[in-house]
């Protein structure tokens, strides 16, 4: 296995121009170069998906992929043996892996096997591309068409998990990835719920993280009235206090 330095997030020409971080107002990176002005959409298609199988191993991961590099989040990016595929691997914080119920929709990460490894569930998952948090924290200032999309997506995947009856999970920067040409968002699923509220239980969570990619806070929230925000996303946050995600769905994400 060789060690190989995690890359820089900074050098991803397709996802960061410059490290710049600023006002929204500022000229800073988009989240989508080649796509700046995603349609904002709530779909209220419902996928024919639910559960799924995931295989399970007990044994090493490691006769079977090889680590590529070390990301921030303390995940592994791997190669197939055959190197035709980068995968994911990271650790869950369960004692089996049949205590963790794996989600099958496009906007969920898709967990494509697990492995019992010295007492530790090992997960193996798609790679999208880095996530939300991993974005932001490079200087990505995303437009409000682009937060716009991303929160519909996020939102579609919150209303399956509510019209299925699943396992709630988070929902935060760090656990919504983005693919590098935007035409992806989905939710990592192994991330479970903390104490904080973060999760597809509490729409809040959409308001946190509308905040968090317009680098505002709650406190800072008054200040977008006089600043650049569109009064639909000011709408659409208040409406998280109180509307279920089906009702969110009737609410503007025209930004």
């Amino acid at each position: 296995m060789r060690e190989v330095q995690e890359p820089q997030l900074a050098d991803t020409p397709e996802i960061i121009q410059s490290p710049v971080v600023g006002k929204r107002s500022s000229p800073c990176p988009l989240l989508f170069p080649k796509q700046s002005h995603p349609l904002s959409r709530t779909d209220r298609v419902f996928w024919s998906t639910g559960k799924t199988d995931i295989p399970s191993f007990a044994c090493s991961p490691w006769d079977f992929y090889e680590k590529f590099c070390k990301l921030r989040s303390g995940s592994i990016l791997v190669l197939c043996n055959d190197k035709s595929a980068v995968r994911v691997l990271k650790p869950l914080d369960v004692l089996s892996a049949d205590e963790h119920v794996p989600i099958r929709h496009q906007n969920f990460v898709d967990i494509c096997e697990s492995y019992l490894y010295e007492r530790q569930v090992l997960a193996i998952t798609e790679f999208v591309g880095y996530s939300l948090e991993d974005n932001l924290q490079c200087g990505i200032c995303p437009s409000e068409p682009e937060i716009a999309y991303i929160i519909s997506q996020v939102l579609v995947g919150i209303r399956f998990i509510w019209s299925r009856k699943l396992s709630h999970a988070r929902i935060s920067a760090r656990n919504v990835f983005v693919s590098p040409n935007g035409d992806e968002v989905k939710i990592d699923p192994t991330d479970f719920p903390s104490n904080d509220g973060q999760s597809s239980a509490n729409m809040d969570c959409l308001k946190t993280l509308m905040l968090r990619m317009m680098h505002e806070t709650s406190e800072t929230l008054n200040k977008l009235l006089v600043e650049a925000c569109s009064f639909e996303a000011l709408n659409f946050m208040a409406a998280t206090s109180w509307a279920s995600p089906d009702e969110l769905c009737d609410v503007s994400l025209a930004m």
